[in-house]
């Protein structure tokens, strides 16, 4: 049942936005880690990913210091190339938006927040994360393919 936990970083540099998105984020998911720019936040995301324990959602603005949100959304990419990420940020540039797409950005959220929107995406989010967790969960470890050979899912032998 331990799966079924949701997990969620937020990388935000200003700490207005950053305490706002956290109390919003608390009340909707299990976890939530948080980090005030790119660098900061590629680095938690490794550490728990190596852990064993990856984020179900990344949440981040694009323009911080040490390391923008786009910089280290290629570079989780690069580990989790499955990662989902939710862009809020002041910028409404068509380059952001652009460069976003082909990143697994499934939302951006433009500055000042409508939090009534946002909350609506959030539930939504946790829902097909918990549906696509609850679906693994039930598949059976072991795959029976024939008399001589199965599969483990797990292990990927």
């Amino acid at each position: 049942m331990n799966d079924l936990i949701t997990r969620v970083l937020l990388v935000e540099d200003e700490e207005d936005a950053r305490e706002i998105l956290e109390f919003y984020l608390d009340t909707i998911f299990d976890e939530v880690e948080i980090a005030c720019d790119g660098q900061e936040g590629l680095e938690l995301y490794t550490k728990s990913y190596e852990g064993n324990k990856a984020f179900d959602l990344v949440l981040t603005d694009i323009k911080m210091p040490n390391k923008d949100g786009l910089s280290m959304i290629e570079d989780i990419t690069v580990l989790n190339d499955n990662q989902k990420f939710i862009i809020v940020s002041a910028h409404k540039d068509e380059e952001y938006l652009f460069k976003s797409i082909g990143l697994n950005v499934i939302s951006y959220f433009v500055k000042p927040l409508d939090v009534k929107n946002i909350m609506e995406n959030l539930k939504k989010v946790k829902t097909k994360v918990l549906e696509k967790k609850s679906k693994i969960e039930n598949i059976d470890e072991v795959l029976v393919l024939n008399a001589t050979y199965t599969f483990n899912i797990k292990s990927k032998l």
